[in-house]
């Protein structure tokens, strides 16, 4: 055994560090076959010790055609453990041979190839105490065995067998995800001399303090309201400038950090996030991929598309709430995916969540709620995220998204005092300087704007929002916009920025940042600005459309509008009676009035005003929750407003309605909704 080597003395401390205490995985980051040596001494190491080793067959410089072939790497796993094979069913034995070929049948999945081998693994563990798995240069393995070789890698630690890995730098499956121990290997020239640098090891390294304390600072900085910008900044330098030795949890929460106060920071910052996670030595897998969803779509929007759908998924088995959470955050753009919400809500379901990971899932659940029409539970979740984080005492990562959600959600329903109570409460998180902050809340307020019918007050609101490359790259800043920004150019007939959405709209969906496409709301938006008929059917032709139900009223609405003004009465009534559905189940008042005076235009009887006077959007939410049977004191704390305010709005309601008790105000608006 070569123990006077560097490569050698390597494998002892790797050995070491693989069995104690229990059995661990490692990950030997080297260029080529520069890992070899390595990975030859560690099984002579192992076989000295008595200890099994498992090691598939290198792949060969001078490949053949069999070891192309899908699965071809895991055959030869499986072939040093058929001494287990008595541990795998029947079923599982048949999908191994129709995997490698020998049968016909079904394609096996993913899921029972995995748990085939990690069921071979543990029968063979058990017989060999201490056993490792090596594999050699992974990178160069068959995407086929390599998928099914990273998901067992991550929980092979349950099968009493170590495992290290030797990968390229910057592999996309073998990376920090699937090992617990990290080493970098620079080849100085022969394997006598190898350099090496231990990363992200259970035993902090020395020289990891200084990242450590300065993301600790920050943190503690941020909760104290410090502007994002000089954060980012902090952060963006510490991390550029992090040592080799940096400890990967310290990685990991700088990266966390630094994505979320480059969202809030927005243009004093510059957008390098994707530059700054490359350069570090191991990176979180979620932060792959943070700085290419909203960044350069020329990456290739299906390839990125792809690589998000599988973090997704990743999730179905995750356990780590920490985890899930920042994956959740940077695939916002696939919220739609089952496993995407799932994940989140047993974060939500878990006892032993950090309250920093409870309010996050919650902050981007509300979010994801509004969206889907379930304005209620965005709003309790919401709600949610403001009792931690006032239990907490500070600003915590996920407040400013919950604020948006909640001043989106009263904007949409009319409620304009609440609105200005929730942007109070957004703009106080992150003092003067967040122009992240600084654009939702003109959004809110345009979206309240354009729901009473004042299209130009709207469009003068984003205006003075809008970034020095013009209105129309507003569409490019929060996929939630883009329907008003269409509506609001059109409405002020700004004939210039109606060109500028109508270029940047019909622009090709791989062109655009995958973190900010939105299919109905880009189709619906084009639609507006073009005033086509055939946009409109392309946009409620669309899958799922009716998954986001407000942005499809809206589109109705317009569609129908339009459709009216044409002349098309018997099309037109049958938009606007749809959209008002819609509307009226979301409690959306402004917009069902503005569909019903499109309606009334048009003769229907359904839209008939009321004989008294209109309630307005405050008034008529007052009234629905003192019918409910609420106090004053109770509506108010729901919709943050003081009791004696609560009770000069349902005085205006008794009065408009004619009515003088919550018995009759409830029998009145029984007759109203009829």
């Amino acid at each position: 055994m070569p123990t006077s080597s560097a490569a050698g003395l390597l494998a002892g401390q790797i050995a070491a560090d693989l069995s104690a205490p229990g059995p661990h995985t490692g990950l030997l980051i080297a260029s080529g076959s520069t890992g070899r040596p390595v990975l030859d001494a560690l099984a002579a190491h192992a076989g000295a010790t008595g200890r099994g080793v498992l090691r598939p067959a290198p792949h060969a410089r001078d490949s053949r055609a069999e070891d192309s072939r899908p699965y071809s790497a895991l055959r030869r796993l499986v072939d040093q453990l058929l001494t287990a094979a008595s541990a795998i069913t029947d079923d599982q034995r048949t999908a191994l041979r129709v995997a490698f070929g020998v049968e016909l049948g079904a394609e096996p999945t993913r899921l029972m190839l995995c748990t085939t081998i990690l069921t071979l693994l543990r029968g063979w563990g058990a017989d060999h105490p201490g056993g490792l798995l090596l594999v050699d240069e992974a990178t160069k393995l068959e995407k086929a065995s390599a998928q099914i070789l990273a998901f067992v890698l991550r929980r092979i630690g349950h099968t009493g067998v170590g495992a290290l890995v030797s990968a390229a730098p910057g592999d996309e499956l073998f990376d920090d995800r699937i090992a617990e121990y990290v080493w970098v290997l620079e080849n100085t020239g022969s394997a006598d001399t190898l350099g090496v640098d231990e990363i992200g090891t259970d035993r902090p390294a020395a020289d990891a303090d200084g990242l450590a304390r300065i993301v600790a600072d920050s943190f503690r900085a941020f909760a104290g309201g410090a502007p994002s910008d000089q954060l980012h900044a902090d952060l963006r330098a510490a991390l550029t400038g992090a040592p080799g030795r940096a400890g990967a949890e310290a990685i990991d929460d700088a990266m966390w950090l630094l994505c979320v106060t480059e969202q809030l920071a927005g243009d004093t910052t510059p957008s390098d996030l994707r530059a700054v996670a490359d350069a570090l030595p191991v990176r979180p897998h979620w932060a792959r991929l943070a700085g290419r969803v909203n960044g350069d779509a020329a990456l290739g929007h299906s390839a990125l598309a792809a690589e998000a759908d599988r973090m997704v998924d990743d999730l179905a088995v995750a356990s780590d709430p920490t985890m899930m959470v920042r994956t959740a955050f940077v695939t916002q753009a696939r919220y739609h995916r089952f496993w995407w919400r799932d994940a989140l809500v047993r974060v939500l379901s878990d006892a032993n969540a950090s309250p920093d990971d409870t309010l996050a899932a919650a902050a981007l659940l509300a979010a994801e709620r509004l969206t889907a029409g379930d304005w209620d539970a965005a709003g309790t979740l919401s709600a949610r995220v403001r009792a931690i984080a006032d239990a907490q005492g500070h600003r915590m990562i996920g407040t400013e998204w919950a604020d948006y959600t909640a001043a989106l959600l009263t904007a949409y329903r009319g409620e304009h005092d609440v609105l200005e109570a929730a942007i109070s409460r957004m703009l106080r998180r992150d003092g003067t300087r967040g122009i992240f902050l600084t654009r939702r809340a003109a959004h809110a307020r345009a979206a309240l704007a354009l729901g009473s019918g004042a299209p130009r007050r709207a469009y003068r609101l984003l205006g003075d929002v809008t970034p020095e490359s013009g209105y129309a790259a507003l569409v490019d800043v929060d996929s939630r916009m883009v329907l008003d920004l269409a509506q609001a150019a059109v409405g002020a007939n700004a004939g210039d920025d109606v060109a500028a959405l109508t270029e940047v709209l019909s622009r090709d969906e791989s062109e655009a940042p995958l973190g900010v496409l939105e299919p109905l709301l880009t189709a619906g938006a084009l639609a507006v600005v073009t005033g086509e008929r055939v946009h409109y059917e392309r946009a409620l032709a669309l899958p799922d459309a009716d998954r986001q139900p407000f942005a499809l009223a809206r589109i109705r609405l317009s569609y129908g509008a339009a459709l009216r003004s044409r002349g098309d009465r018997v099309p037109a009534r049958h938009q606007l009676r749809s959209a008002a559905s819609i509307f009226r189940g979301l409690k959306a008042t402004p917009w069902l009035e503005r569909t019903h005076e499109e309606l009334r235009r048009l003769g229907d009887p359904s839209a008939a005003k009321p004989v008294r006077g209109r309630l307005t959007p405050i008034g008529h939410r007052v009234a629905e929750l003192a019918a409910s049977g609420l106090s004053n004191r109770q509506i108010g704390e729901l919709l943050h407003l003081s009791a004696s305010t609560v009770g000069t709005h349902l005085s205006s309601v008794y009065a408009t309605l004619g009515v003088t008790s919550r018995a009759a105000l409830r029998d009145s608006l029984s007759r109203l909704r009829l």
